[in-house]
């Protein structure tokens, strides 16, 4: 057997009292529902209390399927062991294991995937887009349950990081050793959203996803010189930071198809995830002490037995004892068996994941030192080329005002996607020039430094030669707001770019000061609202 992925989480319940049975129990629960879900068969939670089995309805396309579970306790100490299988034409088997232990009252829960694969000779296994167990999110998703992993709670959301108290608490939490990997995001395009919101919600257990404006990646890096993210892209920091982090491209951040980075990285991780996890220790442990008790309980029969002179009860006793012993020799060879061939499987991955490793890291030091030899980019050297009506020189554009003012100024995808709608505006000149002014001001008012400035329109007027109106009392009720990074925003806020002119010619530049994260927030480049 192939073991593909192993995820372990800690389970309490939100209510006062610590009742790790009643959270073994909700667990069970789920199991069944999560049985019931993909196989249509109901299994109720307290069956699994008692070991049994059931075969199921075929999948679909054919595929053979059956569920057995094992239950096993030793006094306080229990633990019930569901595997699932899923035997296909080819007489593969496709297994899903989720293991429930009760032990010193916590509970834990343990799934994992794995495979048998019938070949023959100096063959490799096919490759397999593996896919989260979605008894996981069922479980994160538990009104009753907190799901934790190392002490880290689970709940299949990603973080958002924005204020330079928040980028303190994170460049202090990726010095921890006991953290599941961080995958860094900068997310300015709504497709980078999706592709985080995928990936946070399909790796739960293996990866924790962090989402950051420009001014946080930058701000992070200050704070943590050996993190960089890149650009409108990601990096992959590992659980031990001493490893080079794995740069993830803007390409991937930014795809139409938001699946993509989930697959490449589940691909990554779960091997390791299989080499650090170890054993299923809880339920080896219960079967032990399990076997203990019942030893002690045979041996109390056999020296009933013998003081009783009854061979009828001295052979039962014996033959319970020899049941026993069969029992405990076929457990140890199965231990044994799955050790060596999880050794086996261990060693070729580990050479697998060296190799690629070197790969990596000679990727990251090229990256660094490129990215170290990169010039500053300054606000005086913005694209000179704006086309009417062309999302695409905007963008250009909005991403060089963002990147010079080390993101104090930022631009919604709304804001170069409303460009579009001025298919007819004249004076690209003193838009584009409106728009650099607009990031001088955002440069300088969020600098840190203290300043008198009465009225901000006034001060920003005098100082950049520049018209904004906080007040505007014709946009419609509907357009006066908008929503981002999980905030509702007031749109009000303007610069007049082109006034008393025909509405297609009337040019204005809405946006939002956000006070709290030290920027400007851009979200319609275009006509008067």
């Amino acid at each position: 057997m192939q073991v593909l992925y192993v995820a372990n989480f800690d389970i309490e319940l939100k209510e006062k009292e610590r009742d790790s049975r009643e959270a073994a129990l909700i667990v069970l629960e789920a199991v069944s529902s999560w049985i019931l879900r993909t196989c249509k068969t109901q299994i109720g939670r307290d069956e699994f209390l008692v070991t049994g089995s059931r075969d199921l309805p075929d999948a679909p396309g054919g595929n053979k399927r059956s569920v057995e579970w094992e239950h096993v306790a030793a006094g306080e100490t229990w633990a019930t062991r569901v595997e699932r299988r899923d035997v296909s034409a080819d007489d593969s088997v496709f297994v899903s294991r989720v293991t429930v232990g009760v032990q010193d009252e916590r509970c834990t829960v343990r799934v994992s995937m794995a495979r048998e694969v019938q070949t023959s000779g100096l063959t490799p296994a096919s490759s397999v887009d593996l896919h989260q167990p979605s008894l996981i999110p069922m479980l994160v998703e538990n009104d009753r349950l907190s799901v934790r992993v190392d002490g880290q709670i689970q709940d299949g959301k990603y973080l958002q990081v924005r204020s330079s108290g928040d980028v303190e608490e994170l460049s202090r939490a990726l010095t921890s050793d006991t953290r599941l990997p961080i995958l860094l995001l900068h997310t300015r395009t709504l497709e980078a959203q999706a592709v985080a919101q995928r990936a946070s919600s399909r790796l739960i257990g293996l990866v924790r996803v962090v989402t950051l404006d420009y001014k946080a990646t930058r701000l992070l890096h200050e704070l943590n010189n050996a993190i960089l993210v890149p650009y409108s892209g990601g990096v992959l920091v590992w659980a031990d930071s001493t490893a080079a982090a794995l740069e993830i491209s803007p390409s991937a951040v930014n795809s139409v198809d938001r699946d993509s980075l989930r697959s490449k990285l589940v691909a990554l991780v779960a091997p390791l995830s299989v080499l650090t996890r170890g054993k299923d220790e809880v339920f080896r442990k219960a079967r032990l002490g399990s076997q203990f008790l019942r030893m002690k309980d045979l041996a109390n029969s056999s020296a009933e037995a013998a003081a009783s002179g009854s061979l009828q009860q001295q052979l039962e006793a014996v033959i319970a004892e020899r049941d026993l012993a069969v029992s405990e020799l076929k457990t140890v060879t199965e231990e044994w068996f799955t050790a060596d061939q999880a050794a086996e499987d261990s060693q070729r991955e580990v050479s697998f994941l060296k190799a690629q490793l070197e790969q990596l890291n000679i990727v990251a030091e090229y990256t660094k030192s490129s990215e170290d030899t990169e010039s500053v980019i300054e606000l005086s050297d913005a694209p000179k080329e704006l086309l009417v009506g062309d999302e695409q020189s905007m963008d250009a554009l909005c991403q060089h005002l963002e990147r010079s003012t080390k993101g104090r100024i930022t631009f919604t995808p709304n804001a170069p996607k409303a460009w579009k709608k001025a298919a007819f505006y004249p004076t690209l000149d003193l838009m584009r020039d409106s728009l650099i002014k607009l990031a001088e001001v955002a440069r300088d008012l969020y600098d840190g430094q203290e300043r008198k400035m009465g009225h901000l329109d006034t001060w920003i007027h005098e100082n950049y030669q520049i018209k904004v109106s906080l007040q505007d009392d014709n946009i419609p009720k509907k357009a006066r707001d908008f929503d981002w990074d999980g905030v509702t925003r007031s749109r009000i806020p303007h610069v007049k770019v082109n006034d008393h002119v025909p509405p297609s010619e009337c040019g204005r530049i809405y946006f939002a000061l956000d006070n709290e994260n030290s920027r400007i927030i851009v979200d319609h480049i275009g006509l008067h609202l």
